[in-house]
């Protein structure tokens, strides 16, 4: 595998809970802790906005990938939170989340690959804890720009198909 150099920056997108963004960004009330592996030992990161999106609504409706917005197209709530990422090549090649690192969407977990409409079909992982702290010391010195952009629910749309 190749490994590029770049100093280009790099955008990624994580979509998470509105609590949970604020530990991320950091707010009026929180300070900036950064983030954290998710129950399956493993911090997830879009290449576009509709792949995050996406599973942010499937996490806040507590259902499983393929089927949370049909078993609860009312629950859940109101608004989903994406976390913007904007890396430098660098440090996006030294926390395994350059190109060289994409990974198709599903592979880590082994769950069916949901047809996302606008999505790349990609995304990047992180599961190693000394990766995931350097993640966010970079995050919290600023060096890895973050911010928080919210959607309504009505805006996502469901997934076509899932491809198992």
């Amino acid at each position: 595998m190749e490994i590029e150099c770049s100093n280009a920056m790099l955008r990624l997108y994580h979509g998470t809970t509105c609590k949970r963004a604020s530990k991320i960004v950091g707010s009026n009330y929180n300070a900036r802790e950064g983030f954290k592996l998710g129950m399956d030992g493993a911090l997830f990161f879009a290449e576009d906005i509709a792949t995050a999106l996406f599973f942010a609504d499937f996490r806040a409706v507590d259902g499983d990938v393929t089927a949370a917005r049909i078993k609860s197209p009312e629950g859940g709530p109101k608004h989903l939170t994406v976390v913007e990422l904007t890396i430098p090549g660098m440090i996006a090649t030294c926390l395994r989340l350059s190109d060289s690192f994409r990974k198709p969407l599903g592979e880590f977990t082994g769950i069916g690959f949901p047809d996302i409409l606008h999505g790349s079909g990609c995304e990047r992982i992180v599961s190693d804890l000394v990766v995931l702290a350097q993640l966010n010391m970079h995050v919290v010195s600023g060096e890895i720009s973050v911010r928080r952009l919210k959607y309504s629910r009505s805006f996502v749309p469901m997934p076509q198909k899932v491809i198992r």
